[in-house]
């Protein structure tokens, strides 16, 4: 009997979190339409599968534009983007390098892409140098300063960092919610299994 009742407090508890979490992700899509897209494409075997990209933070900041993008997809990882570009009319330097602070230290962001190009005439020339890091929104919440190449581009006393915190918000409320439902998709597929 203690069995059964604390697999229905479970259930009942998950079914309570799955809705609260559904509410603010149908919320957030309800007030920035704009910021969240999803897509339907086809695997070279024929299945189709959906992605659902939530563009949480785009903003000029210091030296450049920070953008923040969470990429949820059926067939294939959930992402969460930081990404940093700056533009000029003199060559800037490669991003090689993103960064956030606590106070304490500095904590280097892995990135996986770099890039930088030119355009224009040889006497109107302009630039664009991009880097883009995979991150752990709830680790970035610790932070109070991202920086690129050693230089700040946000930190606690800009105008943006409050916007900047609620998108790190949102990411890991959507996140949650993910990880709930596949939570619950699971022990659906392994009840069906077990003939319950």
């Amino acid at each position: 009997m203690k069995k059964i009742f604390a697999f229905v407090l479970t259930v009942a508890l998950l079914f309570t979190n799955n809705t609260a979490f559904a509410k603010f992700t149908d919320e957030y899509k309800a007030q920035h339409p704009n910021r969240v897209k999803t897509t339907t494409e086809q695997l070279p075997s024929g299945q189709w599968y959906t992605k659902t990209e939530y563009k949480l933070f785009d903003r000029g900041v210091e030296h450049g534009r920070l953008k923040l993008i969470l990429q949820l997809n059926e067939k294939g990882p959930d992402l969460c983007f930081l990404s940093f570009r700056s533009l000029g009319n003199s060559s800037p330097k490669t991003i090689n390098s993103l960064s956030w602070g606590d106070g304490k230290k500095a904590h280097d962001i892995k990135m996986f892409f770099s890039y930088l190009t030119g355009g224009g005439h040889r006497w109107d020339r302009s630039y664009a140098s991009l880097g883009m890091a995979h991150i752990n929104p709830s680790e970035l919440k610790q932070a109070i300063v991202i920086s690129a190449n050693d230089e700040v581009v946000l930190n606690q006393f800009h105008k943006r960092w409050k916007e900047w915190q609620e998108a790190l918000d949102a990411a890991e409320k959507i996140f949650e919610e993910k990880r709930l439902e596949y939570k619950l998709a699971y022990q659906k597929k392994m009840k069906e299994k077990q003939g319950i």
